[in-house]
């Protein structure tokens, strides 16, 4: 399920031009390499606050396109465990960023200028997010474009 499952969200951040957060691709990593480290709360279908740690750690790294093994912050997960996430999402994540399309669809500013004064436009990043919880699987898109102008007025010079 989660191969489709990384088609479809691929095929729709292409499509989109977004990017894609592989949580459930770490998650499946950390769950086939690393099954002592718990990402399940005690009903076995929501991330424990290490599950959350996943998400964080995957999030970060494709957002701020920074290595996850410098976060030094490990929330309340134990020391060890949040070690093994964040080299599971350098590996999944960060050493694959393209993969993701991080910096394929990154906005581009775009300014104009006039005697008087300065005009920024840009728009922001669309970012489709996927976690995958075991047999559960959850998608949720992001896709909203928002255009911001800014204007500067300049000084008058003599």
């Amino acid at each position: 399920m989660d191969d489709s499952l990384y088609s479809r969200y691929m095929h729709m951040a292409n499509v989109n031009e977004g990017l894609v957060s592989p949580v459930g691709r770490v998650w499946r990593y950390l769950r086939k390499n690393h099954p002592t480290v718990d990402l399940y709360t005690a009903d076995e279908s929501h991330p424990s606050a290490t599950g959350s740690y996943v998400a964080m750690c995957a999030f970060y790294t494709t957002i701020f396109h920074k290595d996850p093994t410098a976060i030094t912050y490990d929330y309340t997960v134990k020391a060890a465990d949040a070690k093994i996430i964040r080299e599971a999402a350098k590996l999944i994540v960060f050493d694959s960023l393209s993969n993701w399309n991080v910096g394929k669809f990154d906005p581009k500013p775009n300014f104009s200028f006039t005697q008087k004064k300065i005009q920024l436009r840009f728009q922001t990043l669309r970012l489709i997010l996927r976690t995958t919880l075991g047999l559960l699987a959850m998608g949720i898109v992001l896709t909203s474009k928002i255009q911001l102008m800014y204007t500067i007025p300049l000084a008058n010079s003599i």
